[in-house]
């Protein structure tokens, strides 16, 4: 009988051990998948936030370029219009025939004035006063 009760003690210890074990695998697998919910949440949120960055960053560029376009179509509309009306003055000019007075030594005469030279000037001017306009 002495043998047997030895048997049942190791037996009976035997079970608190492997309840032991069993009881600390559990807390050990608990814990990790704890700290693995933590890494996912943190990876998750960087990744939101990454994310966030680069749309904010993408709607930024579209705005800009779709001011850039729209910019650029006005100028362009402006420019038209600006060819038009320098097409439709410059035959104007030339027959209404612009006239400088011209002081020489011996007196003063009236001269035809170039237009050309006026006009270009007009347009170029036009054009910078545009372009300051909508690039400022």
């Amino acid at each position: 009988m002495a043998i047997e009760s030895i048997v049942e003690h190791i037996l009976k210890q035997a079970r608190l051990q492997r309840e032991r074990i069993i009881a600390e695998a559990l807390e050990k697998k608990a814990d990790s998948a704890r700290r693995s919910a933590e890494e996912a949440a943190v990876l998750f949120s960087g990744a939101i936030q990454n994310a966030e960055r680069a749309a904010a960053a993408e709607k930024n560029r579209i705005m800009i370029n779709g001011r850039l376009e729209a910019k650029k179509r006005l100028l362009e509309a402006k420019r038209e219009v600006l060819a038009s009306v320098f097409a439709e003055l410059e035959p104007v000019l030339r027959e209404k025939g612009l006239m400088k007075e011209q002081v020489l030594s011996d007196g003063s005469r009236s001269v035809p004035e170039e237009s050309g030279f006026y006009l270009e000037k007009l347009r170029q001017d036009c054009e910078s006063e545009i372009a300051a306009v909508l690039f400022s």
